[in-house]
């Protein structure tokens, strides 16, 4: 589709069918973590991730987010 253009309505339905098979799959991933000793605050946050295989229970989402040496900086990459 060019720019400035409106599209089909084929394109808008083919649009609808792929957001209806993709967006269940869409998770939201809580994730609270503790600090080693009673001085440090336990953390808490919130990403995004998706159902790979439901039956086995595995979600792909940021390395960052599940892993502790993730936490305070950027890491490129998946889990």
């Amino acid at each position: 589709m060019s720019a400035g253009s409106s599209g089909s309505a084929g394109d808008a339905e083919m649009w609808q069918e792929s957001l209806a098979r993709v967006v269940p799959a869409i998770v939201v991933v809580r994730v609270l973590s503790v600090g080693p000793f009673d001085s440090e605050s336990a953390g808490y946050g919130k990403a995004t991730g998706f159902v790979v295989d439901k039956a086995r229970g595995i979600i792909l989402t940021n390395r960052h987010v599940v892993t502790p040496e993730g936490r305070g900086r950027e890491q490129d990459g998946f889990c």
